[in-house]
């Protein structure tokens, strides 16, 4: 299973990508069913595992800059540490 192909969602080299596989899909309705348009899926999933990984990154360095700030907040005094409920 891969996520939503919206085009607004992906890079464009992914969207080229997605767009050849559902052309594939599109124009050959019964071969899609025999593994033809196999590769090209292939293709798809790894430039969404690389989009995924790379925004996983991206994600994990933005936490640590915020987690640094609030740490920082915090031994000025200008925060609550965290308190559990």
């Amino acid at each position: 299973m891969h996520p939503d192909l919206s085009a607004h969602l992906h890079t464009d080299e992914c969207n080229t990508l997605i767009k050849v596989f559902t052309s594939c899909q599109e124009q050959h309705g019964f071969l899609r069913f025999l593994g033809y348009c196999d590769p090209l899926f292939t293709d798809v999933q790894k430039c969404l595992r690389r989009e995924r990984i790379n925004q996983r990154k991206e994600d994990r360095e933005s936490n640590r800059q915020r987690m640094k700030a609030l740490r920082e907040r915090q031994a000025k005094g200008l925060a609550e540490p965290y308190k559990e409920v």
